[in-house]
C-alpha cells in the first residue's frame, strides 16, 4: 500500500483535484491495487492414420495483464491515473504430420501460426497535465505532479504473426542418423508508438493552472501516412545433421545451416529526414 504524501501539503493536492477538469477527474493519492491476471489454454488432439503416420494438432491460447504504477520519480509525484497496463495475448494453432517408413527413415512436417497482440495502455483517455513548483510540506523544496494518461502509453501497440514451415528428414545409415530439414519463417508486424499522442501539457504552478496559462505543451501526430510501422519479412533455412553413435556411451553431432533473411517491404524514404 502506498502512503499518503507528507512531502506536499494536503491542501496543495486537494486544490490540484478541485481544479483538474473541472473536478470531474477521479484522482487521488491513496492505495492503488494492482491486479495481475493470466490465463491459459492447451488443447491437443492425436490421430492416427494407418500403422505409420500421424497427425497432430495442438492450440494454446494465453492471456495475461500487468499493471504499472510507481507514486514517485525523484521530485515528481504521480497521482494515480498516471498508471498505465500492459494486455498480452496469443494464440498458437499447430499442425504436425508424422511418418514412419518401412526403411527405417521418418519425416516430421510442422504447420504453425504465431499470433501475438501486445499493447500499453493508459488508465485514463485524456492529456497527461503536469503542474510545477509545487512546496513541501516542510518547506524543503519544490515538487510537480503529474495527472492523466502517462506520455509513453498514449498509442503504444505491437501486432505480430508469425508463420511457419518446417519438414525434417531422417534416414538411418549404420549407426548414423542423417537428417536433411528446412525452417522457414513469415511474419508480419505492426509497430505502434506515439507517445504524447493525447497531448501533453505542462504548468509553471498552480495558479497558472488554475487560470488556464500553459508553460509548454506537446502533442504527436502524423501528417497522412500514419504512424504505425507495418513490414512483412521472413527467414529460410536448410540444414543437414549428422547424429553418430561412435560408441555406446558416445554421440557425436554435427551439421551445416544456412539461413537467408528476406524483407518484403521497403521502407518508404523521406528527405526531409536526410535534410
Amino acid at each position: 500500500k502506498q502512503k499518503t504524501p507528507a512531502r506536499i501539503a494536503d491542501a496543495a493536492l486537494r486544490q490540484w483535484m478541485d481544479t483538474a477538469f473541472g473536478g470531474a477527474l477521479a484522482d487521488d493519492y491513496g492505495p492503488i491495487a494492482r491486479p495481475n491476471d493470466a490465463r491459459a489454454l492447451i488443447a491437443k488432439v492425436d490421430y492416427r492414420l494407418g500403422d505409420r503416420s500421424r497427425l497432430v494438432f495442438r492450440y494454446i491460447y494465453n492471456t495475461a495483464q500487468d499493471d504499472n504504477f510507481s507514486r514517485s520519480t525523484g521530485t515528481t509525484f504521480d497521482l494515480s491515473t498516471v498508471g498505465y497496463h500492459f494486455t498480452n495475448s496469443t494464440h498458437n494453432p499447430s499442425l504436425q504430420f508424422f511418418t514412419n517408413f518401412a526403411s527405417g527413415a521418418s519425416n516430421e512436417l510442422l504447420f504453425s501460426l504465431n499470433r501475438i497482440r501486445d499493447k500499453r495502455e493508459p488508465n485514463v483517455t485524456m492529456p497527461l497535465i503536469i503542474v510545477q513548483n509545487f512546496t513541501a510540506a516542510d518547506g524543503s523544496g519544490f515538487y510537480s505532479l503529474q495527472s492523466g494518461s502517462e506520455r509513453f502509453s498514449q498509442g503504444n501497440e505491437l501486432d505480430q504473426d508469425i508463420w511457419e514451415l518446417t519438414d525434417n528428414f531422417t534416414i538411418p545409415v549404420n549407426n548414423h542418423r542423417i537428417t536433411i530439414g528446412t525452417r522457414n519463417e513469415i511474419y508480419k508486424v505492426r509497430n505502434l508508438f506515439a507517445q504524447s499522442s493525447y497531448g501533453v501539457w505542462t504548468f509553471d504552478n498552480l495558479a497558472n493552472f488554475q487560470s488556464g496559462a500553459v508553460e509548454q505543451y506537446e502533442s504527436a501526430g502524423d501528417l497522412g501516412a500514419g504512424i504505425a510501422a507495418t513490414f512483412i519479412a521472413g527467414i529460410f533455412g536448410v540444414y543437414v545433421q549428422d547424429q553418430w553413435q561412435a560408441t555406446p556411451q558416445i554421440t557425436i553431432t554435427a551439421g551445416l545451416r544456412v539461413d537467408v533473411p528476406t524483407f518484403f517491404d521497403k521502407p518508404t524514404f523521406d528527405p526531409r529526414v536526410a535534410a
